[in-house]
């Protein structure tokens, strides 16, 4: 699940900080309301259980508060977007209400008084495929016949694109490249063309295999 945290107090002009917000103003406290949301994290995720891989986790992803092009003004809101991997049979909505209930007394108590909502803004039933199931077979004796190693994915508790898959009723297994980052900028992801075709060569071989003998 994608959540989304508003947090809203008053805009105000930067020049008269000492006036309208000597301590200022929302985004000079988005530190606390990230430390809010990671402490109802803690809390959360300790109700739970892991499922041998598959387990919940909780991270914040992005934050948004005020405009590049107005910056002589001092934000009144604050946006905090979290990803939820949650276990199947979960209700999103349940937890944002949960996440909501926990971080709006607190964030109430910042300077300001600022107002929280939380919402879910995408999300899409958990999942999990069979260990023993055709495509997770297939697909492990194809990595392994091109990559030379099988393809366990270890310390990701979720993928979100195999979550949408599953929940269509699409045998799902996760097998991939290794990535890495540019190191001048980190939003560009590198792979090997080598491990690139070879992946390829696998993934065809799992279609055939899988789709052999079947009418669709």
């Amino acid at each position: 699940a994608y959540l989304r945290v508003r947090v809203r107090r008053s805009w105000d002009a930067a020049l008269a900080r000492a006036a309208v917000a000597p301590d200022g103003g929302l985004a000079r406290h988005a530190g606390a309301v990230a430390d809010a949301i990671e402490a109802w994290r803690a809390g959360y995720l300790s109700t739970l259980r892991a499922r041998g891989q598959t387990a919940a986790e909780v991270a914040i992803g992005a934050l948004h508060s005020g405009s590049p092009e107005k910056p002589d003004l001092l934000p009144g809101l604050l946006e905090v977007f979290v990803y939820a991997v949650l276990l199947p049979g979960e209700d999103p909505a349940r937890v944002a209400r949960d996440l909501a209930a926990f971080v709006t007394p607190r964030i109430a108590r910042l300077p300001g008084a600022p107002r929280t909502d939380v919402e879910v803004y995408a999300s899409a039933p958990g999942g999990t495929a069979d260990p023993e199931s055709d495509v997770v077979r297939l697909t492990t004796a194809a990595w392994t016949a091109q990559m030379g190693k099988t393809a366990p994915v270890k310390g990701w508790s979720g993928a979100t694109d195999g979550a949408v898959f599953l929940a269509r009723g699409i045998p799902t297994a996760r097998a991939g490249v290794r990535v890495t980052r540019d190191p001048n900028d980190p939003r560009v992801e590198t792979v090997s063309l080598d491990e690139l075709v070879r992946a390829a060569r696998a993934y065809t071989e799992v279609a055939l295999r899988f789709f052999g003998g079947r009418s669709s």
